[in-house]
């Protein structure tokens, strides 16, 4: 069978191994273990290894590319892939492995969203309060402004991390990080407007399934330094970079027999929405009966019976009823 790579971004240890113990051969796991996280877990499948060097990675930084375009290089360099899966360690298969390889093996097809974004550089310098009002989302306005949050100082959601690195109070930390926000936007706001390098914008899921195919043809444009400076200073730039790319040749693609069926890992955000923030039993199962591929937000203290079953090899007809 075809091999499958396994790109696979982790932050945290705990629901790293529950993932791994279900990708047996054909798939071959790639890992990158955030470098803010600390010590990752020992993996003894001998189909699994971590890349190096590892980044510090800041949700909604360029740092998220860097490190999934590390794991793609890895993938690439190491072996003749078939297909590049690429997810989040929280992530589970909700199909047995041999149905999730065929899934993902399918020929002429392409497992990414893209959703297309208006085009108005009359957002440079505009809030993104005031891009939403207009566009009923903040997305129009990042390839017309510049963002920086590949830092604890400027990272919107790192608040309590600063606190617990700089030993200040709350009040002290929130000083800290207004002035520092002030000084980016100040400094960002002075920088001219990119070079087009895109026709259409567009943005999806971060998570994704691509052959080797598309790879291979958009190699040296995913990697490029160009593409690379293009994207560096915005917004929650891995909801764009390849979606941006691939989205640009569709129609190239879908008149060459190629189908893009969409992200293939599913997230359950109406139950989110209800106050359960992790996958479950349920909703796991739900998400097999609806023939996803795989869900994302799992959490073993959350859903013990769930790592119990995994650990006991009865996640497919325990869990998933399959």
């Amino acid at each position: 069978m075809p091999r499958i790579a396994v790109l696979v971004l982790a932050h945290k240890a705990e629901s790293l191994p529950y993932l791994t113990a279900l990708l047996p051969e054909p798939f071959e796991v790639f890992v990158h273990f955030d470098a803010k996280a600390g010590d990752p877990p020992d993996l003894k499948q001998h189909n699994v290894r971590y890349i190096t060097p590892r980044h510090a990675v800041y949700w909604g930084g360029f740092s998220m590319v860097e490190a999934s375009l590390a794991l793609l290089h890895a993938a690439i360099s190491t072996g003749d892939f078939e297909r590049f899966l690429f997810i989040s360690g929280d992530t589970l298969p909700v199909r047995h492995s041999a149905s999730l390889a065929e899934a993902l093996l399918w020929p002429h097809v392409e497992y990414i969203e893209l959703k297309p974004i208006p085009d108005d550089p009359a957002t440079h310098g505009q809030s993104r309060e005031e891009i939403s009002a207009r566009w009923g989302t903040g997305h129009a306005g990042r390839f017309y402004n510049f963002q920086y949050w590949d830092s604890l100082l400027t990272n919107p959601f790192t608040e309590a991390e600063l606190m617990r690195a700089t030993g200040l109070d709350q009040a002290n930390v929130q000083k800290l990080r207004g002035e520092a926000a002030h000084l980016v936007r100040s400094l960002a706001g002075r920088l001219p407007l990119r070079p087009r390098l895109f026709q259409k914008f567009f943005f999806g899921s971060q998570w994704w399934d691509l052959s080797r195919k598309l790879v291979e043809r958009l190699q040296d444009q995913i990697f490029s330094d160009q593409t690379k400076e293009y994207f560096r200073f915005m917004e929650v730039p891995d909801e764009h970079y390849l979606p941006c790319i691939i989205g640009n040749q569709r129609e190239i693609l879908e008149k060459n027999g190629q189908c893009i069926l969409g992200p293939p890992v599913f997230r359950d955000y109406a139950t989110e929405a209800r106050g359960q923030a992790f996958a479950s039993a349920e909703t796991l199962r739900g998400a097999a009966a609806n023939q996803c591929l795989l869900m994302r937000k799992f959490d073993p203290k959350a859903a013990p019976n769930v790592a119990d079953a995994i650990l006991a090899g009865r996640y497919a007809d325990e869990i998933l009823g399959l």
